[in-house]
C-alpha cells in the first residue's frame, strides 16, 4: 500500500512564506525528485514505485485543490492532521 502523502505535502505548502504558484511547483518537484531517489535506492520494484508516485501525485492534485478554494470555505487540514 503506498503512502499518505498529503500531510507531509500540505505542512510544507502552508509553511511557505510566498504561497505562489511557483513556491508550490518547487515544493512538488523536490517531493518528486526526493521520492524517486529513495525508490531507486530501496531498489522498489517498479509497480511499487509507480504506486508512491500515484499517491504523490493525488497529494499535490488534492492541495492544490484546496489552495484554489476560497478562503472562507477552506478547513484548516493540516491542524486537523495533526495529533493532539
Amino acid at each position: 500500500m503506498a503512502q499518505n502523502f498529503y500531510p507531509v505535502i500540505a505542512r510544507a505548502i502552508a509553511a511557505l512564506d510566498e504561497n505562489g504558484a511557483d513556491a508550490r511547483q518547487l515544493v512538488y518537484d523536490h517531493a518528486r525528485t526526493v521520492l524517486v531517489r529513495q525508490l531507486r535506492d530501496l531498489n522498489s520494484g517498479l509497480s511499487t514505485g509507480m504506486h508512491e508516485l500515484q499517491a504523490l501525485e493525488e497529494a499535490i492534485r488534492t492541495v492544490e485543490l484546496e489552495v484554489s478554494e476560497p478562503e472562507e470555505t477552506r478547513i484548516d487540514t493540516v491542524s486537523l492532521s495533526e495529533p493532539k
